[in-house]
């Protein structure tokens, strides 16, 4: 029964210098003063209104310093017959069980050479509210499928780890992700 079980187990680290990718309005306020330029595009996406508070960010995407993703990806695959109290119209039945599962190291920005560097692996939110994809620490995909003859029934399910508010961390530290709020000038 062994041949019909497979596993795979893979390692991953990307590492990407000058990527491309969006930042924060309160990192964008920091590195606008930074830059001591109101032409720096850091400067650009920040739009004041008459009142001089900020209208709006635009939040462009930018080229960034870095960006890096590390995990380990686990894949499960078991198969096996279930015998002729399963089979439909005299066609044997299978029984198909598929994990997939990622649990992520790392995955971290740096906007500037000189700004920190900000792994947001289980959080949302503050500087890891920009990102379209929130990756927690932890997730599972699994499929289960029976098959006879011409039927087969699929059942698919996901399993989220939490995920913490990255404000609620970085804001007792003062930095500058807790200064994002519409209105502060």
């Amino acid at each position: 029964a062994w041949d019909r079980f497979s596993v795979s187990v893979d390692y991953y680290r990307i590492d990407i210098d000058n990527a491309i990718g969006a930042t924060s309005l309160g990192n964008a306020v920091a590195l606008c003063f930074e830059d001591n330029d109101p032409d720096s595009p850091f400067c650009r996406s920040i739009v004041r209104g008459p009142d001089l508070y900020l209208a709006f960010y635009a939040n462009p995407q930018f080229n960034l310093s870095r960006r890096v993703a590390e995990g380990v990806d686990v894949a499960l695959e078991y198969s096996f017959d279930l015998g002729s109290g399963w089979e439909l119209a005299d066609s044997p039945a299978s029984l198909d069980l598929r994990v997939l599962f990622n649990h992520a190291l790392e995955n971290s920005t740096q906007t500037t050479a000189l700004a920190p560097v900000v792994d947001c692996t289980g959080f949302y939110g503050g500087e890891c509210g920009q990102s379209f994809q929130l990756i927690p620490e932890n997730r599972a995909i699994t499929f289960l499928t029976y098959r006879s003859g011409p039927l087969s029934l699929a059942l698919r399910w996901q399993w989220i780890d939490a995920l913490e508010n990255q404000l609620d961390v970085t804001c007792d530290l003062g930095l500058p992700s807790c200064f994002s709020q519409p209105g502060v000038p």
